[in-house]
Formats: structure tokens, sequence, C-alpha cells
């Protein structure tokens, strides 16, 4: 899990969220955290935090566990366990989710999915260029921050590419979140939306990592 913002608050909700995702799920869990971002010091309201983050109701764990056991040595048995590790983590995130709708726009044929301290980048692209969030919107772009960057959770990115024609994928270094969302799509049925990011439609490069 990555994820990078400008204040305390958030930061503390990421730490949180970790800890209760990885007691859930067995997995290991991170965030990643910049100096660009995280050299400050702050005053923060702990009541204001957000800590209660409810196991799924509707998820049942394997017979024998997700956690890790003596000895537990390179195995087919360790391979599927990590399978259910990472079941267990898009269930927990279906119910807890630490993504952000920016603008959720209902007839948007165009969507922008950010990642971490890119999201900040795009906001002072669109400072530069004297646009607002709103305006994206009314030009009908849907906005869809990640704060869990792997795995995705399925069910949410449904709901994102929901009548678009195209979505932009805008993330620090490797194509993570662009390629699970190219992979989630490929055999979705009916319209897929095109996906771009590091790639244009064409093949050649778009955003530098």
């Amino acid at each position: 899990m990555t994820g990078v913002q400008t204040c305390a608050l958030p930061i503390l909700e990421f730490g949180l969220y970790g800890w209760a995702l990885s007691r859930f799920s067995g997995n290991w869990v991170g965030f990643k955290a910049i100096s660009e971002v995280v050299e400050s010091g702050m005053t923060v309201d702990l009541d204001a935090v957000r800590h209660d983050f409810p196991p799924p109701a509707d998820y049942t764990p394997p017979a024998d566990g997700l956690h890790y056991r003596w000895p537990d040595l390179p195995s087919l048995a360790l391979e599927a366990r990590l399978a259910d590790k990472l079941d267990a983590v898009r269930a927990f995130a279906r119910v807890n989710s630490i993504d952000r709708w920016i603008r959720a726009t209902p007839k948007a044929t165009l969507g922008i999915v950010t990642v971490g301290k890119a999201h900040f980048d795009f906001l002072e692209v669109l400072r530069r260029l004297e646009l607002t969030l709103d305006d994206l919107a009314d030009a009908g772009i849907r906005i869809y921050k990640v704060g869990l960057v792997f795995p995705l959770e399925p069910t949410r990115i449904d709901t994102l590419v929901e009548g678009l024609d195209e979505v932009l994928v805008i993330e620090e270094k490797a194509p993570v979140v662009e390629e699970q969302i190219q992979t989630l799509l490929f055999n979705r049925p009916g319209a897929r939306p095109r996906v771009i990011g590091t790639i244009a439609a064409d093949g050649t490069p778009l955003l530098s990592a």
C-alpha cells in the first residue's frame, strides 16, 4: 500500500489503516513517504483521525488461516496462501476504502486516476493552467485518487470506468496502477475504455516515470 499526503492527519490514517489491514490479511503493509511532504510538523487532533476499520462480514478465511507459521518454506501451499492473503486485502478494501473520489462526475467520458505525490503534481498543473477541479468535472472528467496501490479493489475500478472512453493514470515511477487497471479490464464484458499513462494509445511514450 502506498500513500503520500501533505499533512499529518492522512499519514496517521494511512498508518492505522495499514496496521488494521496487515492484522486482517497477514500481509506486510507499508506506505511511501518522501521528504517533500513529511519533513514538517503540526499539532494533530487524534480524535479526528479515522481509526475504525471493521472486518468485512462476508469474508471467510481459509481453514488454516492467513498468517505465517513454522515451518513456512517455499511451496505451492505458500503460493496459495499468498493468493488468499491478496483476496483478503481486496475484501478488506471493499468495505474500508482508503481511495478517494476527487470528482465522481456522473456522465464522464474521461477518467483521471492519480496516485500519491503525483496527485499534487496534477493539482499544480491545473493551478498553472488556471483550471479548477470543477472545471474538469463540467467538461465530463471523473477524478479518482488511489490510496491502496496494490492490489487494487476491483469493484471500485468497475465504478470508475463505467461509461468512460478513456482512463489516464498519473503515477510515479513504474506503471503499477496503470497495468493493474489494464489487467482488470482486459476480459471485462461490454465496452472497455482505453487505459493510458506511461504509454499512449498508439504505443508511444506519454508520461515520464
